[in-house]
């Protein structure tokens, strides 16, 4: 799913754009002074794994998205994976779009991207999050890290799609003192 590392021509990585950073006036989610990044987060069995971590002044580091998936190839792999997927989530929060992670299809390939608002959500290479594989289930996704965090009560469904609100995964999620079981990324 989020993985990164393994040759597979048949699955392109997802496009490497160069997004905008603006600023824009701080509300919602922008009011918390987030900040996203890849850093390390030890498994139960004690190996060092690739993590996108969203980080505060108000509250311990929580981890997002667990990267160990080695199938997309050398210049995809869960360290580059985690700091591309890291690097966007972070423009995107500067640029005040992403209150909310959804799941989609762009260029005919599942993938997760985040929004403003529910409303007629379309993933677009301007707010595209990660690429899946071909013949994935982007709902699966969205739903197992949902499930995984353990913070229930955050997703939304509407006409068939899932979506994550960010701060208040972000707000009940635990923190970094927890123990990640598995992950699929």
């Amino acid at each position: 799913m989020l993985n990164s590392d393994s040759s597979n021509e048949n699955n392109p990585p997802p496009p490497e754009k160069n997004l905008p950073e603006r600023n824009l006036p701080e509300k919602n989610i922008q009011t918390q002074n987030l900040s996203f990044f890849c850093g390390s987060y030890k498994t139960p069995e004690g190996v060092d794994v690739p993590a996108t971590i969203i980080r505060s002044s108000s509250k311990a580091d929580v981890p997002m998205f667990f990267w160990k998936d080695t199938s997309w190839g050398p210049k995809w792999d869960p360290q580059t994976r985690c700091q591309e997927v890291s690097r966007r989530l972070q423009i995107y929060y500067n640029n005040g779009i992403i209150d909310y992670i959804f799941s989609g299809s762009l260029n005919n390939y599942p993938t997760l991207c985040v929004s403003k608002e529910i409303k007629d959500s379309q993933c677009n290479d301007q707010n595209l999050l990660i690429t899946l594989k071909s013949g994935e289930n982007a709902d699966d996704v969205l739903q197992e890290v949902i499930a995984f965090r353990h913070s229930g009560g955050l997703t939304v469904e509407r006409d068939g799609g899932s979506y994550i609100r960010v701060f208040e995964y972000w707000r009940n999620a635990p923190t970094t003192n927890g123990s990640p079981s598995e992950s699929r990324f």
